[in-house]
């Protein structure tokens, strides 16, 4: 059976996120390889200078962003590709496979991952302009999903 992959809608009229100001952040943040802690307990800042082989982990809620290079989560059957145009959002703890499958030492993979209350989740991803609950409940009811960014979401150095 092959695995089915996600990507996400494009909403109409939204602009192209721009994440240079953002890996320019990330890339201070992350001086090391791994996971790289930051002043706020919720968010860790990832660096990756290579690609990495699909492995399991246990997730809890979190929002993940990408600013620079490419990750695949696997649940279910399904693929959750996500990049600097896509993040992904995870509202339950579940049982994935993740994989690195684009990072350089001259373009490494710099993400943050930002852990969510699941009960805050729903307003959160309103207000970052997901759509009514119904269509929040919808995707989230899965537990896993991507989403893309635009101008909306924008970061700057």
């Amino acid at each position: 059976m092959a695995e089915a992959l996600y990507s996400a809608p494009t909403p109409p009229f939204a602009a192209p996120f721009d994440p240079r100001g953002l890996v320019s952040l990330l890339d201070r943040l992350a001086p090391a390889v791994g996971t790289n802690a930051t002043a706020m307990p919720e968010v860790e800042v990832t660096r990756a200078t290579e690609p990495r082989l699909r492995a399991p982990v246990v997730t809890q809620p979190c929002i993940c962003i990408v600013a620079q290079g490419s990750k695949r989560a696997y649940h279910g059957g399904e693929v959750y590709c996500y990049d600097p145009y896509h993040y992904l959002v995870l509202s339950v703890p579940l049982p994935i496979e993740g994989q690195i499958v684009e990072a350089s030492p001259e373009k490494p993979y710099l993400a943050l991952r930002l852990a969510v209350d699941p009960l805050m989740l729903g307003e959160l991803l309103f207000d970052m302009g997901e759509g009514g609950a119904g269509e929040v409940n919808r995707r989230a009811r899965r537990g896993i999903f991507v989403s893309r960014l635009d101008e909306r979401h924008r970061w700057t150095s």
